[in-house]
């Protein structure tokens, strides 16, 4: 899978509770009104998600391992999101920083 955008994080939080934080992520973006109708779903330890932005979507996924944590946003990403992908990586950087997972 190609990726436009991901942003790691490495931890020694045992896998349980990396989920956790990868929920928390995830419903720290789903907070947003921005992100209000994402979705998302368990694939075994990734956290598969899918943003509806008008006649687009932005799909991507958290991938969580027991030594790490990334959020990628799934290559080819529309044009807004390409656009705007130093904000889009602020953004996620933030959230991650918010769940705890400091860089």
């Amino acid at each position: 899978m190609s990726y436009g955008i991901q942003v790691s994080r490495n931890h020694s939080l045992g896998i349980q509770v990396a989920r956790a934080k990868a929920e928390q992520v995830a419903a720290s973006l789903k907070a947003d009104a921005l992100f209000k109708s994402m979705t998302s779903s368990w694939v075994g330890n990734d956290l598969r998600f899918e943003i509806p932005l008008g006649t687009s979507k932005v799909t991507g996924v958290l991938l969580v391992s027991p030594s790490s944590l990334s959020v990628c946003v799934d290559d080819p990403m529309p044009l807004i999101v390409r656009l705007a992908k130093g904000k889009v990586e602020k953004s996620i950087n933030d959230y991650l920083n918010n769940a705890g997972l400091v860089g």
